[in-house]
């Protein structure tokens, strides 16, 4: 009984913990979206799309950028019409940047997600 009071008090303290230093960090950085294209990102695609987060995070960490990818996700149902290197694939890139680096990261285009 003693060590489940125990237990209880440790997770309620690492919640109060982890609840102070959440709002601080989510202020710094900012939500951001990128069109994903056919085979124009200047990051390599990935077999998979957690493959694909890595690169990309990989790409903005070698060039200074504070950018954590969160979720690629499908967002033009239908074929594509264009299958040019630069047209668009229907996908999107979600992802957050330090407020530092969002001009950095929307040259490469990237925008603030409304």
């Amino acid at each position: 009984m003693k060590t489940y009071a125990i237990i209880s008090v440790l997770m309620l303290l690492c919640a109060f913990q982890c609840k102070d230093v959440s709002p601080e960090t989510a202020a710094e950085n900012i939500s951001v979206l990128y069109g994903e294209t056919q085979c124009a990102d200047p990051w390599q695609r990935g077999s998979t799309n957690a493959e694909m987060l890595g690169n990309a995070e990989t790409f903005m960490r070698g060039r200074g950028i504070r950018f954590t990818g969160t979720s690629i996700t499908q967002t033009m149902n239908g074929q594509a019409v264009c299958l040019a290197c630069v047209c668009s694939s229907g996908r999107t890139v979600f992802g957050s940047v330090h407020k530092d680096d969002l001009v950095k990261i929307e040259e490469l285009g990237f925008a603030q997600k409304p």
